[in-house]
């Protein structure tokens, strides 16, 4: 009757999954008459049931967990197309064909790798040599498929995979049989797949009905949500989280953990559209190391964020992000910042404010840049879209340039103001789309500072009151004026919850949302704190019943 009632769960689940696609663009505010009813629909669960595919970055970094390498075949699936924004999207549960091949191609690989590796041997069998003895089949197969479906195996799946062991002991060898277990394990949904059904007491779901995701389901959140990454068994037991004081504490624990810095890069990579590097063409007199300058530029980004999470030398906020008067470079980068190049590795330099953290980075400033020249439109849309939250807009079809638009133009801004600006056909969209990106106007398509554009002065005053931020100057000013947006703090929050939850927020969210960035901003911008906020809420850890 449990498994029955929960196919039907899951069942309903990728049904709401099928609806969620379609939640996309702006977010509708609840009118007040219902904002009451949503926020305390809200205070008992947040979602739906639901099952969510392992993204390839956390497909290959449990592998890593399970095997101590061999990740990297996680690099070769099919690319990942987000619908929110973040790579980890619910929206793309479906395994086609492809996935499946590439699936069982890693599963026969990762467990041939395992059986023929002394030391990968090791962690997953224990009892040396004794592939006939019942207790040790029955100890590897409890712990590997504890670890690898991130639960304890229920009685049904023990037994079976118990049976499946002997039989190929009998009509092979030992080695075979863990090689054939855990290559099966390796292609189970339990394992591809996270679930977050709940407890199911009841014999039929009853539509509305609010149950609590089990302690593994919870683990499996926090953990995927803060370290990327599936449960580590040995950092504590799942029946902690049971109390809400035992899920602060565990949760507290995590976010002390070096290896919250992966997710988090993840969450940044994502957020400020890094793959647009590693799509980009080599820039126009960069060609023969541009492999090696992207390279560093994804360094000088993880020295950055280990720096602000872990060295205790700053705080870890929302502002640090958007204002950091400093930043990291090695040899590669020096000359890009034009200072000394170190001897090895990377070392902090002091920016002067005129590079406002994360978004004076040459490698986010090269990520949304043409080759040859800057592009404001692209640098003006990762503020507008990616940190304001203001929805994307299609550009128009066949748009026409007058013949004289182009007289007496010299710089890029004054290229994009006379094709986009006000008076052209791209003006609807363009009118808040370019200002933020001429205030980057003094970094070239690398990142590199200039205090001309083909010999005329730069001009990287602009007023972006039409996004709510009002006059800046320059980069410097946008970050400023950026670190002092509630609404940019909100926008923050927003993002790491469609993180979080692999999916936009739809009209029922919006109130929750709202409330996790006045309390990110009433906490200064305490990055921590806004993971414990969302993470210990008890709305995170229940789900609702579909109503049918």
């Amino acid at each position: 009757m449990f498994e029955a009632r929960r196919l039907l769960v899951l069942a309903l689940a990728g049904g709401c999954l099928a609806l969620a696609g379609g939640c996309q663009g702006s977010i509708v505010e609840p009118p007040p008459e219902v904002r009451e009813e949503v926020d305390t629909v809200l205070a008992d669960a947040l979602d739906s049931p639901r099952i969510w595919r392992l993204s390839n970055t956390q497909y290959a970094r449990t592998v890593d967990a399970l095997f101590g390498s061999g990740g990297e075949i996680g690099e070769t699936f099919l690319a990942e197309v987000s619908g929110h924004g973040f790579a980890n999207s619910i929206d793309q549960n479906a395994i086609d064909d492809q996935r499946i091949l590439e699936y069982q191609r890693a599963a026969q690989e990762l467990a041939l790798r395992a059986v023929e590796d002394p030391d990968t041997m090791a962690r997953v069998w224990s009892c040396e040599g004794n592939f006939d003895d019942a207790t040790c089949i029955r100890r590897f197969i409890a712990d590997f498929g504890e670890r690898a479906f991130r639960r304890p195996l229920l009685s049904e799946e023990q037994t079976d995979y118990e049976a499946f062991f002997v039989d190929v002991l009998g009509a092979l060898d030992g080695p075979t049989a863990v090689q054939l277990v855990i290559e099966t394990m390796l292609q189970s949904p339990s394992f591809q797949y996270r679930t977050e059904v709940g407890r199911l007491d009841d014999p039929e779901p009853v539509p509305g009905e609010r149950v609590t995701l089990t302690p593994h389901e919870s683990l499996s959140l926090l953990s995927y949500t803060l370290w990327g990454v599936a449960p580590d068994v040995d950092f504590g037991a799942a029946e902690e989280l049971e109390t809400r004081e035992g899920l602060q504490l565990y949760v507290d624990r995590m976010l002390d953990d070096p290896r919250l810095l992966a997710a988090f890069e993840e969450f940044v990579e994502d957020l400020l559209d890094y793959e647009d590097l590693d799509l980009a063409s080599p820039a126009v007199g960069y060609e023969d190391d541009w492999d090696g300058l992207r390279e560093s530029m994804r360094g000088e980004r993880h020295e950055f964020l280990q720096y602000l999470l872990f060295s205790g030398e700053v705080e870890a906020t929302y502002a640090q992000l958007v204002t950091a008067d400093y930043n990291f470079a090695d040899a590669r980068l020096a000359p890009l910042y034009e200072v000394a190049a170190p001897a090895s590795g990377f070392v902090r330099i002091d920016t002067g404010g005129a590079r406002p953290g994360l978004l004076g980075q040459v490698g986010v400033l090269a990520a949304h840049a043409l080759p040859d020249g800057t592009s404001p439109p692209r640098r003006g849309k990762l503020v507008k879209v990616r940190l304001l939250c203001f929805p994307a807009q299609s550009p128009p079809d066949n748009v026409a340039i007058a013949e004289d638009a182009l007289e007496g133009v010299t710089t890029t801004r004054e290229f994009f103001e006379a094709v986009t600006g006000p008076g052209t056909c791209g003006a609807s969209c363009h009118v808040s789309l370019n200002p933020p990106g001429f205030a980057f106007e003094h970094f070239d398509q690398v990142g590199r500072w200039r205090d001309t554009d083909r010999g005329a002065p730069v001009d990287s005053a602009v007023d972006l009151d039409p996004l709510g931020l009002g006059p800046v100057d320059g980069a410097a000013g946008l970050g400023r004026a950026l670190a002092a947006s509630a609404e940019a703090e909100g926008c923050f929050a927003r993002q790491f919850y469609r993180f979080a939850m692999g999916r936009t927020e739809n009209a029922s969210d919006r109130p929750f949302v709202r409330d996790l960035g006045a309390e990110l901003r009433a906490r200064g911008g305490d990055i921590r704190a806004l993971l414990r906020d969302l993470l210990t809420r008890e709305s995170m850890h229940r789900r609702a019943m579909p109503e049918l």
